[in-house]
């Protein structure tokens, strides 16, 4: 259990699609991938990483992902190396 007080930083990257039902209500689902930048423990009161170390590790994902879209062909539905690192965002339906 994570004590009351903790922080996260998170960098989130999704696709989102929507569907028209009528003419006041949609359908949409949300997927993607969740990467934690740092953390902040409650009771110390520092992050994980310096705001420059959180930089670094924001751009490295980003370049991962811009690696991985580079190199994957149409439809597939492998993980990228950025994925593995990543945890899922939680689909859903509103």
């Amino acid at each position: 259990m994570v004590p009351v007080g903790t922080e996260y930083h998170w960098h989130i990257l999704a696709h989102q699609n929507v569907r028209k039902l009528n003419a006041n209500d949609y359908t949409t689902s949300m997927t993607g991938l969740k990467f934690k930048i740092a953390h902040k423990r409650a009771a110390s009161g520092t992050w994980s990483a310096t705001p420059a170390g959180q930089r670094k590790r924001m751009i490295a994902f980003l370049q991962d992902v811009i690696r991985d879209l580079a190199h994957e062909q149409p439809r597939t539905v492998k993980r990228s190396a950025a994925a593995k690192r990543a945890k899922p965002v939680k689909r859903s339906a509103a």
